[in-house]
C-alpha cells in the first residue's frame, strides 16, 4: 500500500470481539504495514498492538441493568473517542459486536465522514429488525457472519458482505465424537448469572436422563475462568451431579460428546458444527416471554434453527423449569432412531453452509477494498 501509514480505529467491548479482533487486527497488518491501530479492547486486542484507551473488553457489562450503573462511564468513553475521531480522523473506525455500545460509536464516527466496516453485526434480524434502518445510517460495510445476515441488511439499505464465521477456522477439520460416545455435556453459559439461572435445569434434566436410561452418565462442562469452573463444579455436588469441569475450548469439549444441553447464543453453532446434537433453553421472566411474542420474528431463537429454518435441536424459551420436557427431547436425541438421525443430518448439511473459512482474511480483504475507494 503507498502513501502515509494508516491509523484504524477497533473498538470491542467483550472477550469475544476482543480474540476475533485480534485477529482482524493481524491480517490488516498484513495489508497495511506501519498502521497504527487505536480504540478499546482487551488483552488479546493489546497482544496484538492496539493502543487501548479502555480495557473495556476486560470486564465486559451485559444487561439492562447493569448497563445503566456503568452508563455515565459510557458517556465519558464515547465523549472520549469522538474528541479522538475529531482530532486525528483515522482512515476507519472497526467495531465489533458489543452493539450497545459500538452502535453509537459508528454513528459518531459517520457524522464526522470517517468510514466505518462494522464486524459482527447486531443481529437485528432475531428481534425489531426496523432497528437495522438506522443502522443502515451509522455504517459504510456491515461484515457478517452468517450467510443470511447480509441479504437481510441489504434489504434495510446496508452494504453487507458475509466473511464466513471465526468458528470455521477451529472446526473445519475437528471429527465428530465416536459414534459410540455416551458423554452428555451441560452448556449454562459463559456469565455467573447465566449459569446460576440455567445450570440447576440443566442438572435436573441431566438426572432424570440416567435414570430414563438406568445407569450413569458421564457430564461434562467447560469455561476459561477458574472460579466459574469451580462454581459450575460446587452447583452440580449439590444438586447430587457429578460433573466434570474442563478448563478445554467448547470444540475440544464437545468432540466427546454424544449430545449437550446448551443455552441460546454462540455456543449453539458450536455444538451445531461440531455435530452434536442438542437442547437448546434460555430463561427469561414471564414478562420477556410475554413481550417476545411481539418483537421476536423468528419462531426460533436457537442459531442452529434460525440457519436451517427448521426446527433441528429442540429449544425452550422459559420462564419456568422445562426439565421435563428437555429430559423428553434430550432422551430422543440419545437414543439411536429417526430423532437423532434427522438432526445429524441436518447439522452436517448444516456444516456445508456455514463453515466458510478465513473470517478475518475475509473482513480485511473487505476493509481494504473499502479503503480504497
Amino acid at each position: 500500500m503507498s502513501g502515509a501509514p494508516r491509523t484504524i480505529f477497533v473498538s470491542a467491548g467483550d472477550t469475544s470481539g476482543d480474540h476475533h479482533g485480534a485477529r482482524l487486527v493481524e491480517e490488516l497488518r498484513a495489508r497495511f504495514p506501519g498502521a497504527r491501530f487505536v480504540g478499546f479492547g482487551g488483552d488479546a486486542l493489546r497482544a496484538a498492538g492496539v493502543e487501548l484507551f479502555e480495557p473495556l473488553a476486560d470486564a465486559p457489562v451485559m444487561g439492562f441493568a447493569p448497563v445503566l450503573r456503568q452508563l455515565g462511564r459510557f458517556v465519558r468513553l464515547l465523549n472520549g473517542a469522538d474528541r479522538w475521531l475529531a482530532a486525528h480522523r483515522p482512515d476507519v473506525v472497526i467495531p465489533i459486536d458489543y452493539p450497545g455500545f459500538n452502535v453509537r460509536l459508528a454513528r459518531l464516527a459517520r457524522r464526522r465522514s470517517i468510514k466505518v466496516a462494522y464486524y459482527i453485526c447486531p443481529q437485528y434480524w432475531g428481534w425489531a429488525p426496523w432497528r437495522a434502518r438506522r443502522f443502515a445510517s451509522a455504517v459504510d460495510l456491515g461484515l457478517t457472519l452468517l450467510p443470511f445476515e447480509a441479504p437481510f441488511l441489504a434489504r434495510y439499505g446496508v452494504d453487507a458482505t458475509f466473511v464466513g464465521h471465526p468458528l470455521a477456522d477451529r472446526i473445519a477439520a475437528m471429527p465428530p465424537a465416536p459414534r459410540d460416545s455416551k458423554v452428555l455435556a451441560l452448556l449454562p453459559g459463559s456469565r455467573r448469572h447465566e449459569i446460576d439461572a440455567l445450570l440447576p435445569w440443566q442438572l435436573r434434566a441431566a438426572k432424570t436422563l440416567m435414570a430414563r436410561v438406568g445407569q450413569r452418565i458421564p457430564v461434562v462442562s467447560a469455561h476459561p475462568r477458574a472460579p466459574l469452573r469451580d462454581h459450575v463444579a460446587a452447583m452440580a455436588r449439590a444438586a447430587g451431579v457429578e460433573v466434570e469441569v474442563r478448563d478445554q475450548s467448547l470444540p475440544q469439549l464437545l468432540a466427546d460428546c454424544r449430545a449437550s444441553i446448551v443455552t441460546s447464543g454462540t455456543a449453539t453453532l458450536e455444538c451445531a458444527l461440531m455435530r452434536v446434537p442438542s437442547v437448546i433453553v434460555y430463561r427469561v421472566n414471564a414478562f420477556s416471554k410475554w413481550a417476545a411474542r411481539y418483537i421476536l420474528t423468528s419462531p426460533w431463537i436457537g442459531l442452529p434453527n434460525l440457519l436451517a429454518g427448521e426446527a433441528l435441536c429442540p429449544e425452550f424459551f422459559a420462564a419456568n423449569d422445562p426439565a421435563a420436557e428437555i429430559d423428553r427431547e434430550l432422551a430422543a436425541l440419545w437414543s439411536d432412531g429417526p430423532a437423532r438421525d434427522r438432526c445429524l443430518g441436518g447439522l452436517e448439511l448444516l456444516r456445508t453452509t456455514v463453515l466458510v473459512p478465513g473470517a478475518a482474511r475475509n473482513a480485511a480483504d473487505a476493509i481494504a477494498k473499502l479503503l480504497a475507494r
